[in-house]
């Protein structure tokens, strides 16, 4: 699925720890947030960037920490903790990106509105491969 969104190449983490094959990377994200900054720092090239889908405490000092020292970093794409206006730009551009057919969206499953809870439960697992939508009728 991951090479059809044009990915050059693919690692299941299930199969494989790319962090002993001895490459380095620029960008390593992070999309489920089940390892620290610190399991993949010797993966990242001098100026290479941790990326986090999943923020927590931990993750918060080290983006802290390593914004101060050192030349890689940690950051968070958590989109929330963005100002409204940044947000916004966001959107509009995504917006652009799939009007022009440039990104792909993957929807994994659709939940009525008021199955809401097992939708949670379903992303909680871990699992998901793509968006939960809520549908409303």
């Amino acid at each position: 699925m991951v090479k059809s969104l044009g990915a050059d190449s693919v690692i299941d983490y299930t199969k494989d720890d790319f962090t002993k094959n001895g490459k380095q990377y620029d960008i390593i994200f992070d999309t489920v947030g089940k390892r620290l900054f610190s399991q993949y720092k010797n993966s990242l090239t001098k100026n290479g960037i941790y990326l986090s889908a999943v923020i927590d405490f931990r993750l918060f000092l080290q983006m802290i920490w390593t914004s101060l020292f050192g030349s890689k970093k940690a950051k968070s794409s958590a989109t929330g903790m963005l100002p409204v206006q940044r947000r916004l730009e966001y959107f509009i551009d995504l917006k652009e990106l799939l009007r022009m057919a440039k990104i792909k969206t993957v929807i994994d499953n659709c939940y009525p509105l008021l199955q809401v809870t097992e939708a949670h439960r379903y992303v909680e697992k871990g699992h998901k491969k793509g968006n939960v939508v809520i549908t409303i009728n």
